[in-house]
């Protein structure tokens, strides 16, 4: 099988007044740690729909050390053993292997919930058509019957942006880059987003800064577990800092990220919607959750 990259009608630069929302910024970081995460180590680490028809057969997101598991722990949290197999989470006891699933509502569609005043985009959570979040679903021994009511699986109320498809119908895959060259699918700099297109990638992208990641740090001992997670909380999570190798840094550039006109300045207070909305929805509100739009009972 070979790999051609989508990228009919994509344009090759940015135009001058192109920016990029800071939720893009957060997914771009995201994408492009990944990719070193997997250059670094020889392996690949993909979400791939297992439909044959997926618009990109190859993989529908990157996966690295700040993906989130359906367990709620990040990627980093799991060992890999051997070539492409991951085992349970250090820190969950239902975990029996990483799944990645979205850990932002823009790879959702639903992009407008960010802009909200007051919304916590840390506290979100993907939700299954019971309106219960994917931690709620992790139970023991690998089963995703909901612990919060009589939901006997995770059935997602969410479509996959890239092949327009369920969360349950993806898998988790885990290559080496001897299989993938096997494939014809790309490997080392033509797996970095935006490969294909050099000059938008060097606007995105930025010059590469030689200082160390986080990975980096708690992969040579020079940090623990729990300082990595201090490194890492500010920045939204997905954000994290560049690449020790001098290449193409990983964040994004500021002068590449506007502020969307309609995004409310300071913090000011939380929306009434907001604060109606449950946690696991960006709102504030804890208890039973009455629909998939995050609705608690009062």
């Amino acid at each position: 099988m070979s790999y051609k990259p989508i990228t009919k009608g994509a344009p090759t630069t940015m135009h001058p007044q192109m920016k990029i929302s800071p939720g893009a910024e957060a997914l771009m970081n995201a994408e492009r740690a990944a990719a070193d995460w997997a250059i670094r180590h020889n392996l690949y680490v993909l979400f791939r729909s297992s439909s044959s028809s997926s618009p990109n057969p190859d993989f529908c997101s990157r996966v690295g050390p700040t993906s989130r598991c359906f367990c709620g722990c990040p990627f980093s949290e799991h060992a890999i053993k051997g070539k492409g197999k991951s085992s349970k989470c250090r820190n969950c006891a239902g975990c029996r292997r990483f799944q990645f699933i979205f850990s932002r509502p823009e790879e959702v569609g639903d992009d407008y919930l960010p802009r909200r005043r007051g919304f916590n985009v840390n506290t979100w959570r993907a939700k299954c058509r019971c309106g219960h979040s994917h931690e709620e679903h992790c139970g023991p021994r690998g089963t995703t019957a909901c612990t919060a009511c009589g939901c006997g699986s995770f059935d997602s109320n969410f479509l996959c942006l890239v092949c327009d498809r369920h969360w349950e119908v993806h898998d988790t895959v885990f290559e080496t880059g001897e299989e993938r060259l096997d494939e014809g699918l790309p490997v080392g700099s033509d797996f970095i987003p935006l490969s294909e297109a050099p000059s938008l990638q060097s606007e995105i992208f930025g010059a590469g800064q030689k200082s160390a990641s986080p990975e980096d740090l708690l992969e040579s001992g020079a940090i623990s577990v729990s300082a990595y997670h201090d490194m890492i909380k500010g920045m939204d999570g997905l954000a994290v800092a560049s690449a020790s190798n001098g290449s193409v840094g990983m964040r994004v550039k500021p002068s590449a990220v506007r502020v969307n006109p309609k995004q409310p300045k300071g913090k000011g207070k939380a929306e009434r919607s907001v604060k109606l909305s449950h946690i696991t929805s960006g709102g504030t509100k804890t208890g039973r959750v009455l629909n998939r739009w995050g609705k608690t009972e009062k």
